[in-house]
């Protein structure tokens, strides 16, 4: 084994141990820490890695990997030129080993982060380089080698990358190693000379009945320094070393001597003839009762004695550890099995690296023999909630027109940039959501959406997104559609901020329904104009603890000595009879031995090594730097996606359409291996938008070709003919394929709405559309209008969306029996106007003058003549008393020039009525009074 002390060495700033027993035999402590070496070319085993991604959309970065071995080897030239000096100090030829490491830790540190394998950068931080893998614990072998990994960010690879080509040191590796070694053995000589000890001692004996401990002390303290006492330590490795094994010589040889005091070879104060002692005075009387000697006790044999256990918690990590984490010990009463408790969530308990299962009280017992220790590591996972991010949006945004995931205002979106403006998207002040789920809640812009799932959310990072709208008061099926399309595009908007970042989403859109059915109701609440996106975000880090459990060797009391018995008391003297002093004889007697003591002790202990070095000076050692830093493209040809992002964006009912059904083709069919073929169903409960996504083919073929099957609803009111559609394969290279019925087919809706008509002469309009397709079918429509029918519509799907031309004519019943036909009508317009088929009309207004409530009724007649054309009018028009609106009334004119018409007036008031004569005019603007 090693040997610690004054003989170690320092040879080529190499520590050298000598051997506590074999003198040919010496220890090294390996140096320094340096990059391992592999292979016959004893390549370097440093790679740097930096990399790009094949895509950018969404924020995407790129990043890097470090990777690099490490050992602690000595230089073959350094350790033999270390064996030509021990030549000249072993006596035969000398051998150098490394020395053996019993246990030890390695770490890197590199730029903000230091730590074992599986440190992670803590959140909210510059996160350069953002987890270290690898070691914890070398190899403990003959080399000593640790293997990391940093994984880094894109600023982290930059950063590296131009710290190494200008030579600095951002990265380095730590270890700490623990060896056992032999102290300097306890070697002691003491020489004592007896004679010069005794006559010493029986000199202060003679002179005083009682020596007091104190006075020992000193007296071998004076017989060392007059050289009766001599103490000789041959081994020692420092001066206080040398003088603390000096003390404890002392102490060992008056321990014995005092043990040996009353059997030695001749013992002191005591001749052959007796002990002598002073004449008896006259005069002194006799003790009746003289008292007698004490009998000394024989203390009983000393017992060792068991030392309590003790638990010390070395490190913790972090510092302090988290709330309600640690380890507590409850002593054992008697035996040696110790308790612990493991207070925390989810503790994984390790005793001497061995993993210990907890009991249901989270206790676990340790056996802790005498002169023992356990090491003690408790790791605790990190704990996550729900926190949720509110994404908010104004009233009706995003907008729908021309919206699509390809489109302009999409992309700003994603580009945090809305176009057009987005006030409450872009707002970055944090505001308070509806708070419905559990967990932490926050708001934000949509860089501060990618950073929080970025650099907040715990891995893996499983998102789920909910869209809605608020509600404005109006349930409508109408707005249910819109508010549920807009929560739609809401979701579309979280996921493409996100999707890069995560690593999966589900999305739910709810339009307006949680507002609509809150208690109480919510209405036009800016917080549900929100896409909600709620993920996992670390709640309690995770932590270590480290503790040593110990119990010292027990303790040997040192035996009380056997106390010296009380002497007889001289008799008091009579009084008056003065005592005389006797002067204690001094006696000499000879003792010519003198003595010589030799200590011999060796112990084991364990020391602390812990080299270390810096990666940029490591990096010196590299033959040719640039085979080990690579660049990599992730857009390689080889895993080169191919995607189409289909976009089924329809309004189903709208249209009467219950599905459409997309077939993608992509290379050519007579090559199986690279012709791929999908299917796609959109249906109206199906999501909008759906991705065909393969890998390229050989040659790199950017066109596919697709086809569509439309399936219509037999009862809707849309009329065609056939209710399935199939349309052919068609080539295309739009990355987005929007499925539009549009584009395929033609949906005309025309609008009949009455207008102009003046229902007294007209019984009712028949009105009747036909519309003649260019591929040889027709369809035609009758409508049937009085004067409370609404506007109608037809609802006519054609096979050419172009071809759009209808013909339609009106046919007229009069109130006289007869009737009218309008000539046959061509067009493409979306709506006609019905109006009456007369040439002209008087459109007249009769006015309220009168003071509100001055008047019970009013009755307003009005005659129209026309003999020519045999047409006569009579309408009467009613007033109420608090009327104020004007009246309208119209009189179709079968003879536009004849304007002429007579109105009376009749009013009822005061319990009277009053009637004017009938008035002739031209004037369309009549203003009635109750004044007659």
């Amino acid at each position: 084994m090693l040997l610690l002390g004054t003989k170690t060495l320092t040879i080529e700033n190499t520590t050298i141990f000598a051997d506590h027993a074999d003198p040919n035999q010496f220890w090294y402590l390996p140096r320094p820490v340096k990059f391992a070496r592999r292979g016959a070319d004893k390549r370097a085993s440093f790679t740097f890695i930096k990399y790009k991604p094949a895509a950018v959309a969404g924020g995407a970065k790129g990043g890097g990997y470090l990777m690099f071995d490490v050992d602690l080897q000595l230089d073959p030239a350094i350790e033999q030129r270390i064996l030509g000096k021990l030549r000249g100090i072993a006596p035969d030829q000398p051998k150098l080993s490394a020395v053996s490491f019993d246990e030890g830790t390695v770490a890197c540190v590199a730029l903000n982060l230091q730590g074992s394998g599986g440190t992670t950068a803590p959140d909210g931080t510059f996160k350069a380089v953002e987890k270290i893998l690898g070691a914890t614990i070398p190899s403990l072998d003959a080399t000593n080698s640790a293997t990391f990994s940093l994984v880094l960010s894109q600023e982290g690879a930059t950063i590296l990358e131009q710290a190494f080509e200008q030579g600095t040191t951002p990265v380095g590796v730590l270890y700490n190693l623990k060896y056992t070694g032999m102290r300097p053995a306890l070697e002691v000589k003491i020489t004592a000379d007896l004679k010069r000890v005794y006559n010493h001692f029986s000199a202060a004996l003679s002179g005083q009945y009682y020596f007091v401990k104190v006075g020992i002390e000193a007296a071998f303290e004076s017989l060392v320094q007059n050289g009766a006492i001599k103490i000789e330590v041959t081994n020692y490795s420092s001066a206080d070393d040398r003088a603390e094994k000096e003390k404890w010589a002392l102490d060992f040889f008056k321990e014995n001597l005092l043990k040996e005091w009353f059997e030695p070879t001749l013992t002191p104060g005591q001749l052959a003839g007796g002990q002598v002692t002073p004449p008896e005075l006259p005069n002194r009387p006799t003790p009746t009762n003289p008292p007698t000697e004490p009998t000394p006790e024989t203390p009983p044999a000393p017992t060792s004695e068991r030392q309590p256990a003790t638990l010390e918690i070395t490190s913790r990590d972090p510092n302090p550890s988290p709330n309600g984490y640690t380890i507590e010990h409850s002593p054992a009463s008697t035996g040696t099995t110790e308790t612990l408790t493991i207070r925390g969530n989810n503790p994984t308990v390790r005793i001497n690296g061995e993993v210990r299962s907890l009991d249901a009280n989270n206790q676990i017992t340790i056996n802790i023999a005498d002169n023992s220790q356990a090491n003690i590591l408790v790791e605790y996972p990190a704990t996550t909630t729900d926190e949720t991010f509110h994404l908010f949006f104004d009233y009706d945004k995003p907008r729908e027109s021309g919206w699509s995931t390809s489109s302009k205002n999409y992309l700003s979106y994603l580009n945090n940039n809305p176009n057009p403006p987005d006030v409450q998207f872009s707002t970055t002040t944090s505001r308070q959501g509806i708070t419905d789920t559990p967990g932490t809640h926050i708001s934000g812009d949509g860089n501060q959406l990618k950073d929080w799932v970025q650099n907040r959310l715990a891995v893996p990072k499983d998102v789920t997104i909910k869209a809605h709208a608020s509600f404005e008061n109006d349930d409508s099926p109408e707005k249910q559609k819109f508010n549920l399309k807009l929560s739609q595009r809401r979701s579309q908007v979280a996921k493409g901020l996100i999707l890069p970042l995560v690593t999966s989403t589900t999305e739910t859109a709810f339009g307006h329904t949680r507002a609509r059915d809150a208690q109480p109701q919510r209405v036009g609440d800016f917080r549900d104009r929100v896409a909600e996106i709620t993920g996992k975000v670390i709640s309690t880090p995770a932590a270590k603890i480290e503790a040593k459990l110990s119990r010292p060797a027990p303790i040997t009391p040192t035996p009380t000595p056997t106390p010296t018995p009380t002497p007889r008391p001289t008799p008091t003297p009579t009084a008056g009879d003065p005592a005389i002093a006797l002067k204690l004889k001094f006696i000499h007697q000879e003792e010519q031995k003198t003595v010589t003591l030799q200590y011999n002790r060796s112990e084991a202990v364990q020391r602390t090594y812990a080299p270390q070095g810096l990666i940029g000076l490591l990096l010196n050692d590299l033959a040719d730097k640039r085979k080990h830093f690579v660049e990599v493209d992730l857009d390689d040809s080889f895993f080169r996606v191919f995607t189409v992002q289909l976009d089924g964006s329809i309004d189903f009912n709208r249209i009467g359409l219950k599905s459409a059904q997309v077939a993608i083709d992509y290379g050519n069919p007579n090559n199986a291996i690279d012709h791929k073929h999908a299917d796609f169903v959109f249906e109206p409960d199906e999501p909008a938008e759906q991705k065909f996504e393969v890998f390229m083919n050989s040659t790199a073929d950017t066109t596919y070709r697709y086809s569509v099957q439309y399936h219509f609803d037999p009862g809707s009111d849309w009329e065609g003919r056939a209710y399935s559609y199939e349309i052919p394969a068609i080539p295309t290279d739009d990355r987005t394929l929007a499925i539009n019925p549009f584009e395929h087919l033609g949906f005309l809706e025309v609008r009949v709405v009455p207008n102009r008509i003046d229902w007294g002469v007209i019984d009712s309009i028949d009105a009747l559309l036909s519309y003649q397709s260019p591929t040889g079918w027709n369809k035609s429509k009758t409508f049937t209008f009085t004067s409370a029918s609404p506007a109608q519509a037809w609802k006519i799907r054609l096979d050419d969306p172009n071809a759009r031309s209808y013909q339609y004519r009106f046919i007229y019943h009069l109130k006289d029996g007869t009737k009218q036909e309008s000539e046959l009508q061509t067009t493409e317009t979306s709506a006609i106007a019905l109006n009456d088929p007369f040439e002209g009309a008087l459109d007249i207004q009769f006015i309220p003058l009168f003071t509100p409530g001055s008047l019970r009724m009013m009755f307003i007649d009005v005659r129209y003549d026309d003999p020519v054309n045999h047409y006569h009018r009579e309408e009467r028009l009613e007033l109420s008393g608090t009327s104020t609106a004007p009246i309208p009334l119209r009189l179709a004119l079968k003879d536009r020039t004849k304007r002429s018409f007579q109105y009376r007036l009749t009013v009822v008031k005061d319990n009277q009525l009053r009637q004017s004569a009938f008035v002739s005019t031209e004037e369309t603007l009549i203003g009635v009074s109750d004044v007659i």
